[in-house]
Parts: structure tokens; sequence; C-alpha cells
């Protein structure tokens, strides 16, 4: 079997050794074919050095350095680089013809019309070859260039390269994924950046209805999961990617939420777990814990960087983008819905799962909009719900979040009609 941990790179020297060793020091997976990808998103320290170290030791990694665009872009591009793909195939000197790759012109969308073939010229003016299954772009988003159907072979766990994983954690996904499977989840911990356990199983709460599903949207609907994200806790077929052509949003906070409840959606017979077999690293300086700082970093992300003389402080720009990037994951959510049923009109069936997941992604009850660069406003008339779902889903817990009287006025957005 044949499994690729995908790990995207970012200034992370202090832990990459660590994350590493956790990957290459696995124990029972002989019967694996192991796949390491590593994508080093335009690190400043020696985070690429330290991977090219490792690459020079162990022939299952292979690297792509790239220009620094963010989370999401690193793990798209380990996508497109994983073993199966033809891209992969020939950096990795095994396709020595004529040959082109098809590729498609956008994500998101289940039409497959929009192909471009790729041939062998025009790969080796992306990539550079740097040393052996070393390669560099200068591309941020790789998906400008490629975006292809990849491997039914082919299982994907994510993993951060500032996280590592338990030592039973590929075995343990081997043994269960034998069992013809789509996806498998696991629980997750948290400790701190010594390595110290903060909190056991903060994944899947025990509540949960844990075992064999044959849908994973039956598992999220069951489970009232409409709040949902999911990327390194688990492994799925990369396939499933193919039907939707599903990434990663890129440039927003959060890219793993529309990602989840979609590839769910797209998913077959799940099972879910509740062993722990990674470790979320909790530390300083991270995407989550910079979320409470009020004063602007000297360098912001250049996706920020329009948006500063808008906001007085750091914290209320990241609160307002926050809640943009929800709306647009919202967005996303609700176009592959509409999609769906237009090619499977039994998909209705789960409009109510859908409603609430939607819902529970717009965040427009959180903020004040009275300034509004990103036009928030307007992205929420694209929604078609009926009014009255939308003032239930405003009013039915009101007695519990009193806040919400203070943005009513923001309600007036999402009851217009459709743009």
């Amino acid at each position: 079997m044949k499994i690729s941990i995908l790990i995207p790179i970012y200034n992370v020297e202090k832990y990459l050794r660590h994350c590493l060793n956790s990957v290459l020091n696995q124990k029972d997976i002989k019967d694996v074919d192991l796949d390491i990808v590593l994508v080093d998103d335009g690190s400043t320290d020696k985070s690429l050095d330290i991977a090219i170290e490792y690459a020079k030791k162990d022939e299952r990694i292979f690297i792509l350095s790239k220009k620094n665009a963010g989370l999401s872009t690193a793990r798209n591009a380990a996508l497109e680089l994983t073993k199966g793909t033809k891209l992969r195939a020939y950096l990795d000197k095994k396709i020595k013809e004529d040959f082109f790759i098809k590729s498609y012109k956008n994500t998101h969308s289940f039409d497959k019309s929009d192909i471009k073939k790729l041939s062998k010229d025009d790969i080796d003016k992306v990539f550079t070859r740097l040393d052996e299954r070393v390669y560099k772009t200068e591309l941020s988003d790789i998906n400008d260039f490629i975006i292809q159907d990849l491997s039914p072979d082919t299982y994907v766990h994510f993993l951060d390269s500032d996280d590592y994983l338990d030592k039973k954690c590929i075995s343990t996904c081997l043994r269960k994924l034998k069992d013809d499977l789509d996806l498998y989840l696991h629980n997750v911990s948290s400790v701190d950046e010594e390595d110290e356990l903060i909190k056991e199983k903060i994944y899947l709460k025990a509540n949960l209805s844990f075992g064999s599903y044959a849908k994973g949207l039956d598992f999220l609907q069951d489970n009232k999961l409409y709040d949902f994200y999911f990327a390194y806790q688990g492994a799925f077929r990369a396939s499933l990617l193919n039907s939707y052509k599903l990434r990663f949003i890129k440039h927003i906070y959060h890219e793993d939420h529309d990602f989840a409840i979609i590839l769910f959606a797209s998913s077959s017979k799940i099972f879910v777990d509740d062993e722990v077999l990674l470790y979320y690293r909790s530390r300083s300086g991270s995407i989550i814990s910079s979320m409470q700082d009020d004063t602007y970093p000297k360098k912001l992300p250049f996706y920020l960087e329009t948006l500063k003389a808008s906001f007085k402080s750091y914290k209320k720009l990241r609160k307002y983008y926050k809640a943009y990037c929800f709306c647009k994951s919202a967005i996303f959510v609700f176009n592959f819905y509409e999609e769906k049923i237009n090619l499977e009109p039994s998909f209705k069936s789960y409009k109510s799962f859908f409603t609430k997941a939607i819902l529970n992604l717009i965040q427009i009850f959180k903020i004040s909009l009275k300034v509004d660069p990103l036009n928030i406003k307007k992205m929420l008339q694209a929604f078609s719900f009926k009014k009255r779902t939308i003032l239930f889903f405003f009013l039915k817990d009101l007695h519990r979040q009193p806040k919400k009287f203070k943005y009513i006025k923001n309600l007036k957005y999402l009851l217009k009609d459709k743009i």
C-alpha cells in the first residue's frame, strides 16, 4: 500500500528534525510503500537545509522548494507531487518517452471539460532540479500550473512540520485502510513546545459514535458536526479529491473547514477511531496563538497588507479577516452542495446538514461591519437560503448569546435576495 506523508514547511528549524524522525522511525511498516513529500514554502531559516540533509540520507523523501504563499498552497503542491501522479513520475525520471499530462484549469468543480495538456518542456520550464529528489519552482501556487487526477492506489496523511506522529501511526492507518476504506479518522493530543502533554484527545470528543460508517457525510450528520475541520487528523484515499477537483482554498485562515465537509461528502466507507496518533504542538508564533496579538508585526502576509489602513489594531484586522475567511468557506460549501444536487438529486436528503454547516461557517454575527474593505456584505447576498431558516439559526440560542443583539443590523445582508 502506498502512503504519502505530506509535510508543508515554513520556518520550523527548531522542530523539523523531531517531525521527520517521527515519520522515519515508524514501527511495523515493512508492507508500506512510504512516500514523504516536503514542500518548503519559502522559509527564511535553515528549514530547507535540514530537509535536504534528510533527503540525502533517505530516498523516500521528495522535496519541493517554492515561493511563500501560505499553508494551503504548500499542501496543494504536495498533493500534486504524491506518488502515482504523472508529474511525480516524470520528476522521478520514471518517464523518459514523449508524453503529456492532462491537467484541469480550475479546482472546486465537477466540470471535467476544462482541460489543458502539459508537455515535458512545460514542466522543465517550471521545475528546476537542485539535487536528487529535490526541486525548486518560482511558482507560489502550483495549481496555477497543474491540477491532476490523483492516484486511487495512494493514501494521503498530512502532517504539519511542527507536529509529530505517534510511532504506530502509519501501521495503524495501514491496518484500518486494508478494509478498503476511503478515509480513516483518528484522534490528536496537544503538547507544548517542549513536548509535554497539555491535553489528551483534543480532536474527537468522547460523546461521538466511533466505528464504521457507510458514508463520511453520515458521520458528520449523525453526530451533528456542523463546524468540522480536517487536514492532518487521518489518512484518506487521494482519488477522493478527483470528482470535485478539491484542493485547499489559498490565502485564508481555517482552510480545512470547507475542505473537511466536501471531502467527507465525497467519501464512502470510513472508520472513526478514538486512538491518538498525532501530537499537535501548541506554540507561540503559530497562526492560532497570534490571533490575540494587538500590535502589527513588522511584516504582514501580502493578502493582509492592503487591509492595514482600515483597522487600528492587528487584532481587529484578524478578527475581520477570520470572518471573511469563514464566509468564503461557506460559499465554497454552498456551491458544492448546489452542484452536487444538479448531478445527484437524491443528495437533497442532506440539505438540513448543509444548511446548518454553512450557517455555522458564517461569522457575520461576531463582528461589526462598519468597516468592510473586502465587502463581506456582498458575499453574504450570494446565499439563497429561506429567510426563516436564517432567522431561526440567529434566534435559536439568543438567550445564551445576548451579544448577538449588537450585530442584528448585519442580519439584513443575509435576508436580501440572491444577487
